[in-house]
């Protein structure tokens, strides 16, 4: 683990890490370049389109530009404490996993459920590795009748435990999310353990909408507005690396972290 006392800490909690894509692009140039170049390939050949489109343009553009914006945050590595939660043990042989200061084999679910439980983890395509899978049956691309048993917390509890961590008490957070529909109950009770502290929440929270209801997306949504936590999309989609690539930087550069 980084333990540079000297120097700010910026925490990113990756929460729904699967294979870890993410922090990969942003310690990872040559993955990035390799994700740039396949988009690239299946943008332009694989789709023959002879005629792209300016958002495919742009998308191409920006999943290259990410390759420069990753070198640059890699540099900094030892500003970061990274900390992935993720269920399914079987992805930990990822490369990202290296990558991690600490790893939490546990799924989060709803803030009313129990602070230790086992619960079944529904699996999507037939596929243990699938990036859907989820502890929620209604989920549309999961299979009720093909599930493996994990470990589950509730986000209260888990947010306090990491809050009382030696290393996360004076560190800026930011959340990283993917969960297949946990992500309000966890930006609630992360804002409860962090307060001010919760300087980002990147990731893709569409889910909610998916498994619970768009009264429960509008309700995260405006929660996020009204505290003013800056929300930039970051999921596996080299696309959308660059935006937020930029988004680290532009906190890097705050004069606190140097």
């Amino acid at each position: 683990m980084n333990l540079d006392y000297d120097v700010k800490k910026i925490v990113i909690i990756d929460i729904g890490t699967h294979l870890g894509q993410e922090i990969l692009s942003l310690f990872n140039p040559l993955y990035v370049f390799f994700k740039a170049s396949k988009l690239t390939f299946t943008y332009l050949f694989f789709r023959k389109r002879l005629s792209p489109s300016m958002n495919t343009l742009k998308a191409i553009r920006d999943s290259f530009y990410a390759i420069i914006t990753s070198k640059k945050i890699s540099r900094y590595r030892n500003r970061f404490i990274l900390i992935g939660i993720e269920p399914n043990t079987i992805l930990f042989s990822s490369p990202a996993y290296k990558l991690l200061d600490l790893i939490l084999p546990i799924a989060i679910g709803e803030s009313d459920s129990e602070s230790l439980s086992i619960r079944k983890l529904y699996i999507g395509s037939s596929d243990p590795k699938f990036k859907g899978n989820s502890i929620y049956s209604s989920k549309e691309n999961v299979d009720s009748q093909n599930f493996t048993h994990i470990i589950c917390s509730n986000p209260t509890n888990i947010c306090n435990k990491l809050s009382h961590l030696n290393l996360l008490k004076e560190a800026d957070i930011i959340l990283r999310l993917n969960c297949e529909g946990s992500e309000d109950d966890i930006i609630y009770s992360a804002f409860d353990a962090f307060g001010e502290r919760l300087i980002g929440i990147m990731g893709n929270l569409s889910d909610v909408s998916k498994v619970k209801s768009q009264a429960d997306e509008n309700r995260m949504m405006e929660f996020i507005q009204n505290k003013n936590i800056p929300l930039i999309k970051f999921d596996a989609g080299p696309q959308c690396w660059f935006q937020a690539h930029r988004f680290i930087l532009k906190i890097l550069n705050q004069r606190k972290y140097n």
